[in-house]
């Protein structure tokens, strides 16, 4: 008996120490860096979510260390029966409070919020915004046209500063009318003080083992470029589970499979990686094959290898979290949808065939250059040669700063071992950039291709923030340009972001409409206003009670000024019904020196 005794207090022991040895791998990850705040809840880190997370009757400690083990920082909560009762709720906060998990909540009310006024919404963020746990709130899933939403989202942020919308797009390539619209009016529609993530979610592993579509990487392109272009986070739903059904095929990834999928992510520089499903989703209309939990929560024989790989990711979060990737290019013979090959004597290519991923990622704070490389090969750990151009050493900090390499370079090559689909991080030399400095000819349109805010979007028929500054000055069938209404009280408002100050000193106004309607809605009285930190404005032109004149572009010139905001206020302009309606097909921003052309009216 004693020894019987001995021998299962020693395996407890063990057991015990190899435990906080696994929480130890993520918990010393989760503090976040230095840099200054972010306003982000969950500071620069990279953030790993479960959704589908414990429903009810899983309210247990079993199933939250299963969650710490794996590294998961953040529960993505609904308002589905079985997360919302009350007894559900009260026990998840109480568990993730104790096991120091985060959570954006929801309950049965947190439903048709754009029906809610603002009294409501903020009865609701107050419900649950004093919880420790508590880091944002569900608004929802998947929205044709987000922009309503975004009304919302403001009225949060005013209550929960820094507090993180779980406001999911649909995969936008080929969901929806104008894939960059639809992303780029949703952060429009919140404002510049968005520092949340820029949500979209796709399950690109087919039913056929070992492959993955060529347009895999479409929207990973897409939402990596605006979340570039605004400044703004980026997070991906991981596939972990899988569906054989008429309204959806797809198989249940290996660990490799899974590992490819978070490594590709980073690579693009996301930051919120959310695995879907967490849980097996059961009794659902989809039929959904298992996730990392079984149905009867146990663990699944996937979740020891994504606990593994997410320790790998936790291991480097604090300094991929810092980090925007400006570049991504794919090597080797494959190609896929919407990538760049490697540009000639770049400062990388391969040697050998295999195919990966290479990025060029930046410290936001201090500028300093990191080589990020995938394996896309997710069937075999593989060695992969490279040769360098101009970069004499390398470290590698793919295990973290404590365990930092100098890497080996014979003659312009070194090799870098990857586990299949794995990645590897590797700092260059203080000083260095690869990122080519984009410079513009003088008196260019310094509008074109900005961040653009709004008032009011359409979000539909080709009226879109974005069509008002994409070099299109007439509206044509796939860019109208901008489109406003506002209740006859209130004034609206355009503004463009130049990403930096800028001296200008002359702005353009293209009428929006086709033949037999331009300029039917532009507007009567308007002013032009410029600002440096996009709050305190100064006026620069006024137009009052316009007359609009179609042989005409209205062109307003001032003294020089160095501005990063442009903002177009309108105070009146044509009705519909009780709508006041503006429209531009173009807004132009320039420094004229006087060699500018001047601007040309469409008819």
């Amino acid at each position: 008996m004693r020894k019987s005794f001995f021998i299962r207090m020693f395996a407890l022991l063990v057991a015990g120490i190899l435990l906080c040895l696994c929480m130890a791998g993520c918990k010393e990850k989760k503090t976040p860096s230095s840099g200054g705040n972010t306003g982000n809840q969950l500071g620069d880190e990279i953030i790993l979510s479960a959704f589908w997370p414990p429903m009810e009757g899983f309210m247990t400690d079993e199933q939250f260390i299963n969650l710490q083990e794996a590294c998961i920082d953040l529960l993505e909560w609904g308002p589905d029966p079985i997360f919302s009762g009350k007894q559900t709720i009260k026990d998840m906060l109480r568990l993730t409070e104790k096991y120091g998990i985060k959570v954006t909540i929801a309950d049965s009310d947190f439903v048709n919020w754009t029906e809610k006024s603002e009294k409501e919404i903020i009865k609701l963020v107050n419900r649950y915004k004093d919880h420790p746990s508590v880091v944002g709130y569900f608004i929802q899933d998947e929205p044709y046209n987000a922009n309503p939403l975004g009304r919302i989202f403001r009225t949060m942020l005013e209550v929960d500063p820094g507090c993180i919308p779980q406001m999911n797009l649909l995969p936008p390539i080929p969901a929806v009318e104008d894939p960059r619209g639809y992303a780029e009016d949703w952060i429009s529609s919140v404002g510049t003080e968005m520092d949340a993530y820029l949500s979209f979610d796709q399950y690109p592993l087919g039913i056929e083992k070992g492959s993955y579509p060529g347009n895999m990487f479409q929207n990973i392109e897409l939402i990596w470029s605006i979340g570039l272009k605004y400044d703004v986070k980026t997070a991906i739903y991981i596939q972990s589970t899988g569906a054989d059904s008429e309204k959806a095929s797809y198989r249940r990834p290996t660990v490799e499979e899974t590992r490819f999928l978070t490594s590709s992510a980073l690579a693009y520089g996301y930051k919120n990686l959310k695995y879907f499903t967490w849980m097996s989703a059961v009794n659902r209309s989809e039929p959904f094959l298992d996730g990392i939990i079984k149905p009867n929560g146990e663990r699944s024989d996937t979740y020891a290898g994504i606990a593994e790989n997410n320790r790998k990711i936790k291991a480097v979060s604090n300094i991929l979290g810092r980090l925007d990737a400006i570049e991504v290019y794919h090597g080797g013979p494959q190609r896929d949808v919407d990538t760049r090959n490697i540009p000639k004597e770049w400062y990388v290519d391969s040697v050998g065939k295999e195919n990966f991923i290479v990025s060029v990622m930046v410290d936001k704070y201090n500028g300093k250059n990191y080589l990020m490389f995938v394996n896309k090969n997710f069937n075999e750990d593989l060695d992969i040669t490279f040769e360098l151009n101009g970069i004499a050493a390398l470290t590698d900090v793919t295990d973290g700063r404590d365990n930092v390499k100098n890497v080996e370079i014979t003659d312009n090559h070194f090799t870098g071992s990857f586990e299949a689909g794995g990645f590897r991080l590797y700092e260059v030399p203080d000083g260095l950039s690869l990122v080519k400095e984009k410079r513009m000819k003088e008196g260019s349109n310094l509008a074109k291709n900005c961040a653009v805010y709004s008032s009011f979007s359409s979000g539909e028929d080709s009226r879109y923030n974005y069509k008002a500054v994409d070099g299109k000055r007439t509206s044509m069938q796939n860019s109208y340009g901008w489109h406003m209404e506002a209740a006859k009280d209130e004034t609206g408002w355009f503004m463009v972001d130049l990403g930096d100050v800028k001296e200008i000193n002359r702005v353009d106004l293209y009428p929006a409409g086709y033949q037999n309607g331009y300029g039917n809605y532009f507007p009567n009285t308007y002013l032009i206003s410029v600002s440096q930190d996009g709050k305190n404005f100064t006026e620069v032109a006024r137009e009052t009670d316009y007359t609009f004149d179609a042989a005409k572009v209205p062109s307003y010139t001032f003294d020089k000024t160095a501005v990063r905001y442009v903002k177009i206020t309108i105070e009146n302009a044509p009705f519909i019904g009780d709508n006041m309606v503006a429209e531009f097909a173009e807004v132009e921003i320039y420094m004229d020196d006087g060699s500018v052309a001047k601007a040309e009216p469409y008819i």
